[in-house]
């Protein structure tokens, strides 16, 4: 046992006495609390860097924490024993939903608890921050918020267990002060029962990828200034130089600004208010006017976005059972399809000349780029459509006479957004230039001073957030007639939108996501009951500057959605030597297209998602291979969803015509568990062919539910043994065929179409001069 002090809050103790457990004694542990049906457990989560849970801390209205270890050796008969001690007890937690989700994807087990950050605000209000909502149920007044809420800020390393304890500690004083127990006893509960598993397998997924993200975030911002000065009242006013780096107004007090001068004192601030480049900051007059800072930072985070705001809720409403998300067509496509949804969104769309190909809208286009306009207007056609093209190739020039088709021919309403203003103002340029009726909603701080130069001819075309009339009247006066919207994704989130009936007049119906790799997957979902159509517009290169590598992109497995358009070179020659060119450029794309597409021909037969491998056993790969693409070896790696680490298997697998195309896998100490996965691979190059369905390994003692696929007498054993372990090696290489490395070998796809593109070029170059 140790302890940890506690400052937070104003009461008892200062002390908290912290007990540490393993993932095994853990169940035996809390047995020993007595807990049942009226006691009120306060509960919080740590998270390591690359978004895995590490602890579990969990508080009563003693002034004990305890400290659960989420990793390690246990069994599933352990950690079953454990949630369903803490079910007979009332768990309560800030940000419930998003504890539940993440305890159901590491451990499997059902999780049901009160949120504390919306039990003591009625339905209009948002969630309240830590620090309000201690106040608001009573338990005490808070001279300074920001210790409270900061605790909940994560990826402080060196204080983590720490702030967990607190967090946890915190939680559970809330939830058993005699005034919260009214509303705590009423509160509709968060309970992961009431979703789908395979709902809640994605949530999950989904979850620690926005944790990810969120870990990435700087606690610590250095701005970047002109000039300061004081005004009459004493605030500094600060001229920032940088839109990036600017010092924001934060009316939540989840930071504050620090200044360092150079004698070495430091002094802390709050925003008072702000307007275009200048930031006021209070100091409470203990900052010496004389003295030139040599540095201002803000420390801690903004304020949560609309955006951010909008998945919080979503994830409570699913999880109290408000809100089911196969209602909305466009989740079902991307995440949970059922066979109804697969047929639609293979449907190509219908071509004839009713489709306007020769119309003004398109005749500016090329012909693949005439292709996509088709594919995004059309009403039989998928309704989830990528535009997937790099740089240059016209990808805002499209959208825009999409635009065009929208509200000129089919006279339906669409919005186009991006991640940030300057994303968007590309495309409003675009529509200028084509003399379209359009809307572009923006922000009052980017707008002033910052940028209005940016937006000096489209000046009639704006609309800015803090001049948007709050009646639908008003509202639908100052749109007029455009149905053709632009707006940032952090505007399209403002409930201020929804309030002011802005979505009635001009219905979020098709939706056009521009630079859509730069925007993390899960901001979608939220949105995702309004839509008939979305596009998505972007590249695979462009990886977002906000992501770390392990997130995933709008362009990648297993969020890419089903029809895919891709644009080709457009150049500038006469019809018959463009028409050339571009049929072998088109050729050359078509086969590096197909290369780095062998996933879909490649399909991992067993294990099956029903599948129990044994310990002690040898257990049945199977797959199958349709293509002649080049690939005649992979390696097979083992890996697990809730533990980080990777079992070599094995290496340069052959898989040419009429060779086994199986494995048979004999298992030794593998830890049991119900999270497996196989990888098929080119592990060089870190290429991926296919993965498997996720399938359950058993401990030597236990046997199969069901009978299990025999093992193919003909394939090749390979032994494997141990937990995931990065540093050893395969458990078995093959001999690779003719004595040709894995990677050199497949890369032959890769070298056709190379060849293909620099035929093209040579042909196409002879010909320009010729």
């Amino acid at each position: 046992m140790t302890t940890i002090p506690q400052n937070a809050l104003p009461l008892s103790p200062k002390q908290i006495s912290v007990h540490r457990h393993t993932r095994q004694q853990a169940a035996s542990v809390i047995a020993g609390l007595r807990l049942d049906p009226s006691s009120i457990v306060g509960i919080s989560i740590s998270l390591k860097d690359k978004g895995a849970l590490d602890h579990i801390a969990l508080a009563t209205n003693k002034d004990d924490v305890h400290v659960i270890d989420a990793n390690g050796p246990s069994s599933k008969k352990t950690d079953k024993q454990l949630f369903k001690i803490l079910g007979s007890c009332t768990l309560a937690g800030f940000m419930m939903a998003r504890i539940a989700i993440r305890l159901h994807h590491h451990f499997q087990q059902h999780v049901q608890g009160v949120d504390l950050s919306t039990t003591f605000f009625n339905s209009s209000e948002a969630a309240g921050h830590p620090s309000a909502v201690i106040e608001r149920s009573g338990l005490c007044q808070l001279t300074d918020t920001f210790p409270v809420d900061s605790l909940w800020h994560g990826n402080d390393t060196k204080h983590a267990v720490k702030k967990l304890c607190l967090r946890a500690w915190i939680s559970a004083q809330v939830a058993n002060h005699k005034e919260s127990l009214p509303s705590l006893r009423g509160a509709k509960k968060v309970d992961t029962k009431v979703v789908q598993e395979n709902i809640l397998l994605c949530l999950g997924t989904l979850v620690k990828q926005n944790d990810i993200l969120a870990r990435a975030q700087p606690r610590v911002l250095k701005n970047e200034f002109d000039a300061l000065k004081f005004n009459k009242q004493g605030n500094m006013v600060l001229h920032n130089s940088r839109f990036k780096t600017r010092v924001r107004l934060n009316k939540d007090r989840q930071s504050y600004v620090e200044v360092k001068n150079k004698d070495g004192s430091v002094f802390k601030g709050r925003t008072i208010g702000g307007e275009g480049k200048k930031t006021k900051i209070s100091f409470g007059g203990a900052l010496s006017k004389t003295k030139t800072p040599k540095s201002i930072s803000v420390v801690g985070l903004e304020d949560p976005t609309a955006a951010e705001k909008a998945q919080e809720s979503l994830l409570l409403m699913i999880l109290q059972g408000h809100v089911n998300v196969l209602d909305a067509p466009f989740v079902r496509y991307l995440w949970f399809r059922s066979k109804q949804d697969t047929k639609l969104l293979t449907l190509k769309s219908a071509r004839s000349e009713s489709n306007h190909r020769s119309g003004p809208y398109v005749a500016h286009l090329n012909s693949s780029q005439g292709d996509v306009v088709e594919a995004m207007t059309s009403t039989t056609g998928s309704p989830v459509v990528v535009v997937h093209g790099p740089p240059g190739t016209g990808k805002t020039t499209t959208i825009s006479s999409a635009a065009e088709m929208w509200l000129n021919v089919y006279h339906e309403p669409v919005w186009i957004i991006g991640h940030s203003n300057v994303c968007v103002k590309n495309i409003a340029e675009k529509l200028l230039q084509r003399k379209v009726d359009f809307k572009l909603i923006v922000s009052k701080e980017f707008y002033v001073e910052w940028h209005e130069h940016i937006y000096k001819e489209i000046k009639k075309h704006l609309i800015r957030t803090d001049r948007l009339p709050k009646d639908r009247v008003a509202v639908s006066r100052m749109i007029g007639g455009s149905t053709v919207i632009l707006s940032t994704l952090a505007l399209l989130s403002n409930p201020a939108l929804d309030d002011n009936g802005t979505f009635t007049i001009v219905p979020v119906e098709n939706l056009v996501v521009d630079e859509a790799s730069q925007i993390d997957v899960f901001d979608y979902m939220w949105n995702g009951r309004r839509l008939s159509s979305i596009i998505l517009a972007g590249s695979s290169e462009e990886n977002s500057s906000r992501s770390p590598r392990s997130t995933v992109s709008n362009f990648h497995p297993p969020f890419a959605p089903f029809f895919l358009s891709f644009f080709f070179t457009k150049i500038a020659m006469p019809f018959s030597r463009a028409f050339f060119f571009r049929v072998g450029a088109s050729l050359c794309l078509f086969l590096a297209y197909l290369a780095s597409q062998s996933l879909a021909y490649f399909i991992i037969d067993e294990p099956a998602s029903s599948t129990q491998w044994s310990n002690g056993a040898a257990n049945l790969i199977s797959w199958t291979k349709g293509l002649e693409d080049g690939i005649d070896a992979f390696d097979v790696e083992l890996a697990r969803l809730s533990d980080d680490g990777l079992i070599f298997v094995a290496r340069d697998v052959p898989c040419e015509k009429g060779q086994t195309a199986a494995l048979n896998i004999f298992l030794q100490n593998v830890p049991p568990a119900d999270d497996y996965f196989l990888l098929f691979l080119n592990s060089t190059p870190g290429t991926m062919y296919a993965t498997s369905s996720r399938f359950t390994i058993l401990d030597s003692s236990s046997s199969p539910s069901s009978t299990q696929p025999s093992t193919n007498p003909s394939a090749v054993t390979v032994t494997i043994s141990g937990s995931p372990n990065p540093t050893m090696p395969f458990a078995t290489t093959f001999a690779a065929s003719s004595g040709t490395p894995l990677m050199i070998r497949n890369m032959t796809p890769v070298a056709i179409a190379i060849g293909s593109a620099i035929l093209s070029c040579l042909l196409g170059a002879v010909w320009t001069l010729w």
